[in-house]
């Protein structure tokens, strides 16, 4: 499996706020460029959440164009994040991984829980990208462990920045 290459979400505040202050930009000017609704930016902004997988598509298109545009911002191209598409994890899930429970357990998640919710948010891509990041390095784990040596990573663990 490949990984995409994107813009790090994490820093969309970072940019956005630069945006508003350096060129004048209005938070609307920029979801309306994005095509995030109204009050996605301010979402971002104020709660410094990541925005879901189909949202950072939106924005890595309206960032690369902008950036590229000026000297000022195109430094930030280069902060990027790799992580494996929603249907990636779906196909890996479903032919690649020979333990599921074993998976879903090193990250603390309950199977019932992640097919009911986490399944159908990657199905449509509207899975945030937060919890991607977070599949994409328990993907790796499992894959570069020997046979029964998967120690997985949970959210909790992962916010602290014990990615390790």
């Amino acid at each position: 499996m490949e990984k995409r290459t994107i813009i790090n979400p994490g820093a969309y505040s970072i940019f956005i706020r630069q945006m508003v202050r350096d060129d004048g930009l209005s938070i609307a000017e920029i979801n309306r460029g994005i095509g995030w609704n109204d009050y996605y930016a301010n979402t971002l902004l104020k709660d410094n959440k990541m925005p879901t997988f189909n949202n950072c598509l939106k924005a890595e298109a309206y960032f690369k164009e902008y950036f590229m545009r000026s000297n000022k911002f195109k430094r930030h191209l280069r902060k990027t994040i790799q992580v494996y598409e929603p249907i990636d994890v779906i196909d890996w899930l479903e032919s690649e991984c020979d333990d599921q429970d074993l998976w879903l357990a090193g990250m603390s998640q309950d199977k019932g829980n992640f097919l009911k919710s986490d399944m159908a948010s990657l199905e449509t891509g509207e899975i945030l990208f937060k919890k991607l990041m977070l599949f994409t390095i328990n993907i790796d784990r499992y894959e570069d462990s020997p046979i029964g040596d998967y120690i997985g990573l949970s959210m909790d663990e992962y916010e602290r920045g014990e990615v390790g």
